[in-house]
């Protein structure tokens, strides 16, 4: 049986799919409200609560990239992934805001499909 000399630290994987997971979810909610915009404000308040989880998935992603010695990819690789999939759902829940802001009373077809897309 073969040892490294140091090991790596693989919980990054995990994190990342985590990450990715709660994306689609974002996504997922943004595409129903725009389908069915109905209960706007208790959906957008769902979004938040996404963003928030995606929030504190990069928060242990930088945590753990700080701890580490040994990455399995490039610091600024994790880095620039975790940044990419948190603006994603950032993102979301912006044009979410944003439907609530302007008292948006139906999104457009366009809005829809730009939705679905996501």
């Amino acid at each position: 049986m073969m040892f490294g000399l140091l090991p790596k630290e693989e919980a990054f994987f995990e994190l990342f799919k985590q990450a990715a997971h709660n994306v689609i979810e974002g996504s997922r909610l943004l595409k129903e409200l725009m389908e069915d915009y109905t209960n706007v404000p208790q959906k957008i308040e769902r979004i938040k609560e996404v963003e928030h989880i995606g929030d504190g998935i990069t928060h242990d992603i930088a945590l753990r990239l700080n701890q580490t010695f040994l990455t399995p990819l490039d610091r600024e690789d994790i880095h620039d992934l975790a940044s990419a999939l948190d603006d994603i759902l950032d993102a979301v829940e912006a044009v979410a805001d944003r439907f609530a802001i302007y008292k948006i009373t139906q999104p457009t077809p366009c809005a829809v499909r730009l939705a679905a897309i996501l």
